[in-house]
């Protein structure tokens, strides 16, 4: 090389982001406003780009309107007036992003709203999606579900999903409540929550679950005595629960590990509010055909109990999973 040719440098790539994309979804509602509301301060915290939807089922609308007898030169101004709608909707949305101090992009999207959402976001190679649930109770969500329930069954990436409100605005993600059991989808949730925790500045309360309800009823059916075993499964919750706050502390995060009994999807939600999380984030497994619109995962149980946000990380059972680099 001669001593004045210029050395040329390849820049080093930039470190992606946690979230550098992000995904909301609104219909218009009290609970559409307030994930939208969350979705602009996360993305303020994180540098985020944020792009806000609206999914208007076109073909759906047409169909429930029209009949043999029905006028085609009708549906033109049904559509019409869907597409002003839509587009009321989003200025709306975008006008409490803005009032956050975030310029947000908006776009409907066609067709069915869980279907479209998720097209959306592989499309754009959004890094998460925010949503709202209307908390829906009993058998009407047990059979029909709603939007979120869909999304989180079909999302490739975490789902933030922001329950209605409880008379509080939505809040920084202070304080993360982990829930931590020995599993890959775990492991996935735990490597998320560090790395939000460090762009939050949050600290983490990693509580794992002795679901001892079913180990004691054995026992009783079964005339053995349980103290032995209910110790043994103690022991390993605590070992799993220690694991993921040593890996915290190594990272110089704050934190504490709990362990309590009970039914997971019951008891989370609970614990999570009395320790004055602003958050869940909980890991589910990637389910595919007819198992994913069968009986709900924990993580769907505590989505649909609990009054604060919850982070569903889709663990590595996925046909596609995006995991996060160890530090």
């Amino acid at each position: 090389m001669n001593a004045g040719a210029e050395r040329l440098t390849i820049p080093a790539e930039r470190p992606k982001r946690l979230l550098e994309q992000l995904l909301v979804a609104t219909d218009g509602s009290e609970n559409g406003d307030r994930a939208v509301a969350f979705a602009a301060m996360l993305a303020l915290q994180h540098g985020s780009s944020l792009e806000i939807c609206y999914a208007l089922d076109r073909s759906a609308a047409i169909a429930e309107c029209c009949t043999p007898y029905s006028n085609t030169n009708e549906i033109e101004p049904l559509v019409n007036s869907l597409y002003e709608t839509a587009r009321a909707i989003l200025a709306k949305a975008k006008d409490l992003a803005e009032a956050a101090g975030l310029a947000a992009t908006t776009c409907v999207i066609d067709g069915s709203p869980v279907s479209a959402i998720v097209k959306r976001e592989k499309l754009n190679g959004c890094d998460a999606i925010v949503i709202g649930t209307q908390g829906k109770r009993g058998m009407t969500r047990a059979f029909l579900g709603s939007t979120a329930d869909g999304v989180l069954r079909r999302a490739e990436v975490p789902v933030f999903v922001i329950p209605p409100s409880n008379g509080e605005p939505v809040a920084p993600l202070a304080s993360l409540f982990v829930a931590v059991d020995d599993s890959d989808p775990s492991d996935a949730a735990v490597e998320f929550a560090l790395e939000l925790a460090r762009a939050e500045k949050a600290q983490l309360i990693f509580c794992g679950v002795a679901d001892t309800a079913y180990l004691t009823g054995n026992a009783a059916a079964y005339a053995f005595e349980p103290g032995p075993m209910l110790a043994e499964m103690h022991e390993a919750v605590m070992a799993t629960v220690t694991a993921a706050a040593d890996r915290a502390r190594e990272s110089g995060l704050r934190c504490e590990a709990i362990v309590v009994d009970g039914s997971p999807a019951s008891v989370i939600p609970k614990v999570a509010q009395s320790h004055h999380a602003r958050a869940i984030v909980i890991g589910t497994h990637g389910r595919r055909g007819l198992r994913r619109w069968l009986v709900g995962s924990v993580a769907e149980s505590v989505v649909q109990n609990s009054p604060i946000p919850v982070v569903v990380i889709r663990g590595p059972s996925d046909e596609r999973v995006r995991t996060l680099p160890s530090r």
